[in-house]
């Protein structure tokens, strides 16, 4: 996380982009590595596509949610 924030303060000048930039690729981070894993073994069990919707978008969003925003909410408000 504090590589991520680093490289973020040095590209952008106002904070308040920063913070919110910040948030949004801490959520990415963790929705996309987990959603496409989730997706693949979805695919991979021959699952209907509405279950391989509804199963990648729970297996993804709950962590990208929690770990991602909520913890990049956590560091910045430790750290502001």
């Amino acid at each position: 996380m504090e590589t991520l924030w680093n490289f973020l303060c040095r590209k952008r000048e106002q904070n308040y982009q920063t913070c919110l930039l910040f948030l949004l690729v801490h959520t990415l981070i963790w929705v996309l590595p987990i959603g496409a894993a989730a997706f693949l073994v979805c695919i991979r069990l021959s699952l209907p596509m509405s279950d391989v919707i509804r199963y990648t978008g729970l297996v993804a969003g709950y962590p990208g949610m929690v770990v991602g925003f909520f913890g990049a909410l956590l560091y910045l408000l430790r750290n502001q």
